[in-house]
């Protein structure tokens, strides 16, 4: 009887020890709810997985709009390549410009230069530099100018030749205004004729502008850019 006791108090001790949760699975109710929510889980999850498998991918830091817009940027790479193609012609002929008007046209003029360039001229095409002023120097929008106007005697033939040099010149002098009349003392082409004289001389006068880069310029800037690309 005693040993009878014995075996009952230590099964209720071990009843008593055991978990809550253990004890409120041991009714049939409560095993079916527990049955019934975790089939009711596997299956959300199951279809879940089945409507979107990408959560399954080990890479998920892409979402659909970033996909779809890689697809359109690589569906559109011929397109790419042929506006960057064309981009790259327009820079080679920009470039080209720029360097035709680096070798055409100087950073800046000296008086000095100017009126040496005129002389030489002058010397070559058989005309008399008569005067030279020097005038003002402005900048305009796209070049800087370096006004003066000059007196020249000589043929009519010789006064053309020297407007042609002086505007084909590898450093171009532009002429604004030119007057030309009978050099003083020169005689008619009648007079001439009859005493079988040299053709007659006459006198321009020319007002003249001198281009150069300057400051602060468009053609300033397009030189300090193609420095820059080259260094």
């Amino acid at each position: 009887m005693k040993q009878t006791n014995r075996l009952l108090r230590r099964k209720y001790k071990l009843r008593s020890r055991s978990p809550l949760m253990v004890h409120w699975l041991n009714t049939p109710l409560r095993c079916h709810v527990v049955c019934g929510i975790s089939a009711f889980a596997l299956v959300a999850s199951s279809c879940l997985l089945w409507l979107r498998p990408e959560l399954l991918a080990a890479d998920r830091t892409h979402q659909p709009q970033e996909i779809a817009q890689a697809i359109e940027l690589i569906s559109n790479r011929n397109q790419f390549r042929n506006q960057y193609r064309q981009a790259q012609q327009q820079r080679e002929e920009n470039q080209s410009r720029v360097d035709r008007i680096a070798g055409w046209l100087p950073e800046s003029r000296s008086w000095e230069d100017v009126r040496s360039v005129l002389q030489d001229l002058a010397t070559d095409c058989d005309v008399q530099l008569v005067t030279m002023d020097r005038g003002t120097t402005h900048g305009g929008i796209r070049v800087a100018v370096l006004d003066t106007e000059c007196e020249i005697q000589g043929t009519y033939g010789n006064v053309c030749e020297f407007l042609h040099r002086i505007v084909a010149a590898e450093l171009p002098i532009w002429c604004d205004e030119i007057q030309v009349v009978r050099a003083e003392g020169a005689k008619r082409p009648a007079e001439a004729s009859r005493g079988n004289h040299p053709p007659v001389r006459c006198l321009a006068t020319l007002s003249l502008r001198v281009p150069y880069a300057g400051k602060a310029t468009t053609a300033a800037k397009l030189l300090q850019r193609r420095s820059d690309d080259d260094s």
